[in-house]
C-alpha cells in the first residue's frame, strides 16, 4: 500500500528534528547554545515563527534569547516580535503550571478583539528543577500540530539528560581542582612544619655566635674607654711639659703625633667610636630578640603549660614581623597591665602570627595596624585591628574552615585561622570577627584568666 506523501514528510521532518537533537548534544556547546539550537530546530519542525528561550530563577524571567523563522514572511515576524517584547503574552500562571506539571502547555492570548497569539512553553528541568522554559509564538492556529508535541518533550529530554550529564561533568572538573587545591595546600603546610623545625635549628646555630659576639662588643667597648682614658693621658702629658725640657728627639714624636692626630682625626673617631658601639649592641639586641622569637614560634606543640605575659608574646611576635610592618604599616599599640595566661606559649606566639599578618597582607599599600590589650569580666581581650581590603559577609562565614583562603595557591594554605581559631578554642576562648569590605577588620580574642 502506497503511503501518502505528508506522512512521509513528516516522518522525514521528525528524523530530522532527532536527527539535530543528537547532533546538537554531541556538538561541544555552551547550555545557553543548546537551548536556542533546540528551538531553532523545534521553529522549523512545528513551522513556528518566533522560538524564544526563558532562563528562570524560580519564576522571575532573568534572560532572554530570541530565534527568528527565517522561513517565514519577515515583516509579519518582526511585527510580532515587537508585540511579544511590548507586551509579553504568557503570564507567570502558566509559567508557574508548566514549572509545577514539568510539561508542555499550549496558550491562546487574545491581544486584541482581532488578534490572537498561541504559545507552546515547553520546560527545561535540570533534576527537579525547571531552568529554562522554550517557549514558541505565532499568530496562527494551523502552526501549532499536537502531534509534534511528544516528539517535541521527548527532544526536551533529551537536552535535560543531557544537561544533568554535563552538570555532573561540571562537579567532577570542581572537585578535582578543589582537590589539586587541597593537595597544594597540604604540601605547602609540610614546607611549613618542615620550615618550623628548620627555624628552631637556625636559631639555635645563630644564637651561639650571638652570644660570643655580644660578649666581644661588650669587651671592646671596656678596652676602648682604657685607651680613651690613656690618650687623655698621653695628652695632658704633652702640654704639661716644659718647652726648655724639650730635646730636638722629643720634640720630632710631639711632630709625629700631631700629624698622626690631623691626618686620622683622632678627635672625630674617639667621639664616634661610642656611637658605633652603641648602634652594633642595638643591632645585636634586635637580632637575639627575632632569634628568641623564632624559638618561640617553632616549638614543638607539646602540652607543657607556662604563665604567659601576653603583652610580651605580642611583642615577641612584631618583632619577628619588624621587616613586614615597616614597609607599609604604622603600628599603634595600647597596652593594659594583663594577668598571666596558663598556655603553651608557641601556640599563642601562632595566633598571633597568624593574625598581625594577615593584617598585613590585607594592606595594599600604607595602613594602620592597632593592637589593644585590655581585661573584661575575668576575660583577657585582644583586639587586632587592620584598615585593609577587608572580607565579604560570605567569606566570613567561611574564615576558620580548614583549607579555606582567598589567597592564590602557594601563597596561602588556608590553615592559619582554622588552627588560630582551635588554640583559642582550647584555652576556653574565644575568636570573633568584624569586617567591612574596603574598610578593614577587627579580630577580638578572648581568653579566661582565672581557670
Amino acid at each position: 500500500m502506497k503511503k501518502n506523501k505528508n506522512s512521509i514528510d513528516k516522518k522525514t521532518a521528525e528524523l530530522q528534528f532527532l536527527l539535530s537533537i543528537s547532533n546538537i548534544i554531541v556538538n561541544d556547546l555552551t547550555i545557553k547554545e543548546i537551548l536556542l539550537s533546540f528551538t531553532e530546530k523545534a521553529c522549523e519542525l512545528c513551522a513556528w515563527p518566533i522560538g524564544r528561550v526563558t532562563y528562570l530563577s524560580n519564576t522571575t524571567m532573568d534572560e532572554k534569547s530570541f530565534y527568528l523563522n527565517k522561513t517565514k514572511n519577515t515583516e509579519t515576524i518582526n511585527h510580532l516580535k515587537k508585540q511579544i517584547i511590548k507586551k509579553n503574552p504568557i503570564s507567570s500562571q502558566l509559567y508557574e503550571s508548566v514549572i509545577a506539571s514539568k510539561k508542555s502547555i499550549f496558550g491562546k492570548h487574545n491581544k486584541t478583539k482581532t488578534e490572537t497569539i498561541y504559545s507552546l512553553v515547553i520546560p527545561i528541568p535540570r533534576g527537579d528543577t525547571v531552568v529554562a522554559t522554550i517557549d514558541l509564538f505565532s499568530d496562527d492556529i494551523s502552526s501549532f500540530e499536537e502531534s509534534f508535541l511528544e516528539l517535541i518533550d521527548g527532544g526536551a529530554k533529551q537536552i535535560e539528560g543531557f544537561l544533568l550529564k554535563k552538570e555532573a561533568q561540571l562537579k567532577l572538573k570542581k572537585s578535582f581542582t578543589d582537590l589539586q587545591s587541597t593537595q597544594e595546600q597540604l604540601i605547602q603546610s609540610e614546607k611549613m612544619a618542615s620550615l618550623g623545625t628548620i627555624a628552631a635549628g637556625v636559631a639555635h646555630e645563630i644564637n651561639n655566635p650571638l652570644s660570643f659576639l655580644l660578649s666581644n662588643i661588650e669587651s671592646l667597648e671596656i678596652y676602648m674607654n682604657t685607651f680613651r682614658n690613656l690618650i687623655d693621658l698621653y695628652e695632658k702629658l704633652e702640654n704639661e711639659l716644659p718647652k726648655n725640657l724639650i730635646n730636638p728627639q722629643t720634640q720630632e714624636i710631639l711632630s709625629k703625633i700631631e700629624n698622626t692626630k690631623k691626618r686620622k682625626d683622632v678627635k672625630y673617631i674617639m667621639s664616634d667610636y661610642e656611637n658605633l658601639l652603641k648602634e652594633s649592641l642595638i643591632g645585636v639586641f634586635r637580632i637575639r630578640e627575632i632569634v628568641q622569637g623564632l624559638k618561640t614560634f617553632s616549638r614543638p606543640y607539646d602540652d607543657k603549660l607556662e604563665k604567659v605575659d601576653i603583652n610580651e608574646c605580642i611583642k615577641s611576635a612584631l618583632r619577628v614581623l619588624s621587616n613586614e610592618l615597616k614597609y607599609k604599616c604604622t603600628l599603634k599599640k595600647n597596652f593594659s597591665k594583663l594577668p598571666p595566661i596558663l598556655c603553651n606559649p608557641g601556640h599563642l606566639f601562632q595566633v598571633f602570627i597568624n593574625i598581625i599578618l594577615n593584617g598585613i597582607q590585607a594592606i595594599k599599600d600604607k595602613g594602620n595596624i592597632t593592637i589593644k590589650t585590655y581585661t573584661q569580666n575575668e576575660f583577657v581581650c585582644i583586639s587586632i585591628t587592620d584598615n585593609g581590603c577587608g572580607i565579604s559577609q560570605e567569606n566570613q562565614k567561611k574564615l576558620f574552615m580548614p583549607f579555606f583562603t582567598t589567597k592564590p595557591v602557594g601563597e596561602g594554605t588556608g590553615l592559619g585561622l582554622s588552627v588560630s581559631y582551635g588554640i583559642i578554642k582550647n584555652l576556653k576562648g574565644t575568636i570573633t570577627v568584624e569586617s567591612e569590605k574596603d574598610k578593614g577588620t577587627q579580630f577580638l580574642i578572648k581568653i579566661p584568666y582565672n581557670l
